[in-house]
C-alpha cells in the first residue's frame, strides 16, 4: 500500500499510507474468526455453518464502515487525511435491505445496489473538513448493466459456437486416426492438434467473458466519478472499455506464458492505466484549498478505540 500511494502522484505530490501492520492483522484475525467455522463446520454440522453465515451477514455493515473508515483515515495527500463519516444503519439499509431484494427482484436491483454503494462510499468520505458529493444517476447503472448484459449473452454464444467447432475438428481429427497405431505419426499429430484445439478454445473462452467486465468497470467508473466533486472541484474519469479491454487480454496471454510470473506487472499496468484516468478539475488555487480544507477539526482525527481501529480487509 505504501508502496502504490508513494508512486500516485497529484498535482506533483504524492499519496501517504499511513497504515500499521499490527493493526491490519487484527482486523485480518477478526475477519477469519467470522469466516472460519464456516468452512469448518460446513460438511459435518452445517446448521452451525449456517449460523455463522447470518452472524457473518449481521456484522457485514460494520465490517464495511470500519474498514473504509480506517482505510480513509490512514490515506493522506499534502500531509490532510481522509475521513468517513457513513453510518452503520444507513451501511445496513444498503448492504442487508437491499441485498436481500436481490433474488426477490431476480437480480434487477442490482444496478440500484450497485449505484447506492457507490454513493454511500463516496458521498460519506471527506478531505479534511471538505465532504464529497456523488450524484450519478441510477439509469446509467442500469445502462450499463444491460450493456454487460448484452455482451455476456453474446459471449455464451461465441462459447457454445466454438464448443461445437472444436467437437466436430477434433471428430474429424480422431475418424482420420482410426485404426491407426499410437506410434504412427500421423496418430500422435491428430492428438495434439486435438489437445491444443481444446486448448484454444478454453482460453478463448476465458478471454471472451472480459468483454462485459471492461464494458461495465469503465462505465460504472466514468458515470460514478463524473458525477463527483470536492467542494468546489470536479473529479473526471476518462476510462475506455476498449483500452481496458485491451489490457485484460493483454496482462491475460502475458501471465498464461510466464505462468504467471507476470502478474506483479499486470497490477501494476492496470492500477497505472485506472489511476492515469482520472483527474481533478480544480475551481481556482489549490494550494488554499488544500489549507482549508485541513485547517477545521473534523471526525477524521477521533480515535475509536485501538481494539475498533483495524482493517478487516473488505
Amino acid at each position: 500500500m505504501r508502496y502504490f500511494y508513494g508512486h500516485t502522484l497529484l498535482a506533483g505530490s504524492p499519496f501517504e499510507y499511513h497504515g500499521e501492520p499490527i493493526k491490519i492483522l487484527k482486523g485480518r484475525l477478526i475477519a477469519v474468526a467470522l469466516i472460519a467455522p464456516y468452512y469448518i463446520f460446513q460438511k459435518s454440522h452445517p446448521l452451525v455453518s449456517a449460523a455463522f453465515i447470518l452472524l457473518f451477514l449481521i456484522a457485514l455493515p460494520f465490517i464495511v464502515v470500519q474498514s473504509r473508515r480506517f482505510q480513509m483515515r490512514v490515506s493522506s495527500w499534502r500531509n490532510v487525511h481522509f475521513g468517513f463519516d457513513g453510518r452503520f444503519g444507513a451501511a445496513a439499509g444498503i448492504y442487508l435491505g437491499f441485498g436481500a431484494l436481490i433474488p426477490l427482484t431476480l437480480g434487477l436491483i442490482m444496478p440500484y445496489v450497485q449505484f447506492a454503494k457507490q454513493r454511500f462510499l463516496i458521498g460519506e468520505s471527506r478531505f479534511g473538513a471538505t465532504k464529497f458529493t456523488c450524484t450519478p444517476k441510477p439509469g446509467r447503472f442500469y445502462a450499463a448493466y444491460f450493456a454487460a448484459l448484452g455482451w455476456w449473452i453474446l459471449a455464451i454464444a461465441c462459447l457454445i459456437a466454438l464448443f461445437v467447432a472444436g467437437a466436430f475438428l477434433v471428430g474429424l481429427v480422431t475418424g482420420a486416426a482410426s485404426g491407426m497405431h499410437l506410434s504412427n505419426p500421423r496418430q500422435l499429430l491428430g492428438s495434439a492438434m486435438g489437445a491444443a484445439a481444446f486448448l484454444v478454445l478454453y482460453l478463448g473462452f476465458l478471454a471472451t467473458f472480459m468483454v462485459p467486465g471492461a464494458v461495465l468497470t469503465s462505465r460504472i467508473a466514468n458515470e460514478t466519478l463524473n458525477h463527483t466533486r470536492l467542494g468546489d472541484n470536479q473529479l473526471h474519469s476518462s476510462v475506455s472499455g476498449r483500452k481496458l479491454l485491451g489490457i485484460y487480454l493483454g496482462n491475460f496471454a502475458l501471465i498464461v506464458l510466464t505462468l504467471g510470473f507476470y502478474a506483479p506487472w499486470a497490477k501494476i499496468r492496470l492500477l497505472r492505466y485506472r489511476l492515469q484516468s482520472i483527474a481533478v478539475i480544480a475551481s481556482g488555487n489549490l494550494e488554499e484549498f488544500v489549507q482549508m480544507a485541513g485547517s477545521l477539526p473534523s471526525a477524521a482525527g477521533e480515535e475509536l478505540g485501538d481494539f475498533l481501529d483495524v482493517d478487516f480487509g473488505f
